[in-house]
């Protein structure tokens, strides 16, 4: 399985996972020719698009997969507030609703961002095992144990914005905004320290203002003893399953 970096930051998020015979779209926050060039133009393996919330860094290319006949999975929300056909999009109902997607196992998780129905995503594919994928969310109130691979967001370390805010560079409004409604590397820390099968984390939007790549990856690896990688674009990693 390859893991492809289309953007992870607030310009535009979007990763493809690539098995032999089945590709998966998470997130459509870039636009559709990035995509179409990233896939060769060639979309006969593409099997849907997974969409978290209707924010435009994550749905941008949403409709355009959409008329081209790719399925859109996302919940009611979502849909509704991206103003998708109904009979176009596959809803998926936070913690309810497991779907087979080709070769890709899907179930979807309520998350906490300011957004009308969002949700974050638990994906297993025998060539890679089992993926939680979590963005945009200020807490992930969930055991995902015995995981392969963690994509999770780690936008912001409290130590900067709380420095930032003394320092008058952040308001206090926008800070609390941020802390609301993204994961920040202390909570992402607490989320992975029990993961022991973990081959790998994959770090996602960091904030360009708030984040320290080096140092986020550093604190990780020191925690997991594991392979640690920042998702930046371009990024193009093989995730397997031991």
């Amino acid at each position: 399985m390859i893991l492809k970096v289309l953007g992870s930051s607030s310009k535009g998020n979007c990763y493809l996972l690539m098995a032999q015979d089945d590709i998966l779209i998470l997130e459509a926050g870039v636009v559709i020719k990035d995509i179409k060039m990233a896939l060769g133009f060639d979309f006969r393996h593409v099997r849907g698009c997974l969409v978290t919330h209707e924010h435009k860094d994550h749905s941008r290319a949403a409709i355009d997969l959409h008329n081209m006949g790719i399925p859109i999975y996302c919940t009611k929300g979502t849909r509704e507030a991206l103003e998708l056909p109904h009979k176009a999009s596959c809803i998926m109902v936070p913690e309810v609703t497991t779907v087979k997607i080709g070769g890709f196992v899907v179930t979807a998780y309520k998350s906490k961002h300011d957004a009308a129905e969002p949700c974050m995503f638990l994906i297993y594919h025998p060539e890679m095992g089992s993926m939680a994928f979590a963005t945009d969310t200020y807490i992930i109130p969930y055991d995902f144990r015995g995981l392969n691979h963690y994509l999770i967001e780690a936008n912001y370390s409290m130590k900067i914005i709380q420095d930032k805010v003394t320092q008058g560079l952040l308001n206090m409004k926008l800070a609390q905004r941020i802390i609301k409604s993204h994961l920040s590397l202390e909570n992402a820390l607490k989320q992975i320290k029990d993961s022991n099968d973990l081959e790998n984390v994959i770090l996602i939007h960091l904030s360009d203002s708030n984040s320290n790549a080096e140092e986020f990856k550093s604190e990780v690896q020191k925690l997991t003893g594991k392979p640690v990688y920042v998702a930046d674009k371009g990024l193009k990693l093989e995730l397997r399953r031991e």
